[in-house]
């Protein structure tokens, strides 16, 4: 009997059906992608123009074919250099829908 599991989490993103959803509760995941990216970030550089494009193209084909992707992040306050990255550089340019629920006064 061979099993069809994924091998990684990676693999997960290229067999879902119909939906994926991912949450995300930690403050920095820096050393989980980009490192060069979240560095240039902390120098002040500007990310490319082409910056997730293949991870964008991935999306895009699974929106394409109906397939729904998710993903929550949990923040805290004030945002860590890490989370201030993730919301200059991707959150917006990949349109996705951000709602926010603060209690923080």
């Amino acid at each position: 009997m061979t099993s069809s599991a994924p091998r990684s989490f990676g693999d997960l993103f290229d067999t879902f059906q119909r939906e994926a959803f991912r949450l995300e509760t930690l403050d920095d995941y820096s050393h989980s992608g980009s490192t060069d990216a979240y560095q240039a970030f902390l120098d002040g550089q500007e990310r490319p123009a082409d910056y997730n494009a293949d991870w964008l193209e991935e999306v895009r084909t699974h929106i394409e074919a109906g397939r729904r992707m998710y993903r929550v992040h949990v923040l805290t306050c004030p945002l860590s250099p890490y989370l201030r990255s993730s919301w200059a550089g991707g959150t917006l340019r990949t349109r996705r829908p951000v709602r926010s629920s603060s209690s923080w006064t």
